[in-house]
């Protein structure tokens, strides 16, 4: 019940789309074993779309069965946090959501890709941007309708910033960018 008081919050305050939940394995996220009932309780308001983290697409089956919008899929621009995170490379990240692609794309839901760790990892140190763009180039080649970088573990500057955006500017539109 505090989920949903919190996402009807969310979205009395004015967004018009909210990611409920995540459909991952509950014994490596006991937090989120409620995820069905959270996507099932959530009260639908007409021009608010609702989405869901999904790691693989038994993630997406599930996110799709409770009748969410849109999904959401994740990954580090590193092997080392991908391989402590997800337990696979990146290359195997991204042959992995092939799969959940073709079937959002099949069933016209729209999905977003996350790229974490686009400036520094616990593992590997600094990230190269051309790593970042390539992440993000082969994210919109699966069809992805945005590509949401993330600064997970807080090493980014204002120059650091900079550089990464410059170099995704070229690779990713504009509009289809967004920052965490």
């Amino acid at each position: 019940s505090a989920k949903l008081a919190f996402i009807e919050g969310l979205v009395e305050a004015g967004l018009s789309r909210v990611e409920i939940t995540a459909f991952v394995n509950p014994r490596w996220i006991p937090p989120l074993a409620d995820q069905a009932e959270v996507a099932r309780g959530v009260r639908r308001h007409e021009g608010v779309r609702y989405a869901a983290l999904v790691p693989n697409v038994k993630g997406y089956e599930a996110a799709a069965a409770s009748g969410l919008d849109e999904v959401a899929i994740f990954l580090a621009a590193t092997d080392g946090h991908n391989q402590k995170n997800i337990n696979c490379t990146t290359a195997e990240a991204l042959q992995r959501y092939q799969e959940v692609a073709a079937r959002a794309n099949s069933d016209g839901r729209p999905f977003r890709g996350y790229i974490s760790c686009a400036l520094g990892c616990p593992y590997e140190g600094k990230v190269a941007p051309a790593r970042v763009v390539d992440v993000a180039r082969q994210l919109l080649a699966l069809g992805a309708y945005e590509i949401s970088i993330g600064d997970t573990i807080g090493l980014g500057t204002p120059r650091n910033k900079v550089e990464l955006i410059r170099a995704l500017k070229g690779a990713v539109p504009l509009p289809a960018l967004a920052l965490h």
